[in-house]
């Protein structure tokens, strides 16, 4: 795996650059299986079919215990939509009890994950 191609799509998708779903076929094409991301350390562990690698970010999320479904769902809109920052999403769904999120590119699904529930999104890639 290219890290650093890769490293450069996720920081794009993050920042607006490039749109969520084109960077999930980007990292398609490049062989990336899925992606887990810790929302309270933000670290990111990219996988693969052979290998998988560890980015690490500095950004600590307070999580709640109550998983809250339905706020985690708005967050999802309001991201896809535009309407929250990267940053800002990751701190409401960690006030809505999620502690990861996986992506799977494979699997066309992305799941978030709280103590004792957990919620399944579909992609349409």
């Amino acid at each position: 795996m290219d890290e650093r191609l890769i490293s450069q799509i996720l920081e794009d998708s993050k920042t607006d650059k490039t749109p969520f779903l084109d960077a999930i076929r980007q990292l398609r094409n490049l062989g990336v299986w899925g992606y887990r991301v810790d929302v309270n350390s933000h670290s990111l562990i990219v996988f693969d079919q052979n290998a998988s690698f560890i980015q690490i970010r500095t950004q600590n999320v307070l999580i709640q215990r109550q998983f809250i479904r339905q706020k985690i769902i708005d967050a999802i809109r309001f991201r896809q939509n535009l309407k929250l920052s990267y940053k800002e999403f990751m701190i409401q769904i960690g006030e809505s009890g999620v502690f990861d999120y996986v992506v799977d590119i494979a699997g066309k699904k992305v799941i978030y994950r709280g103590l004792f529930e957990q919620y399944e999104e579909k992609m349409v890639v």
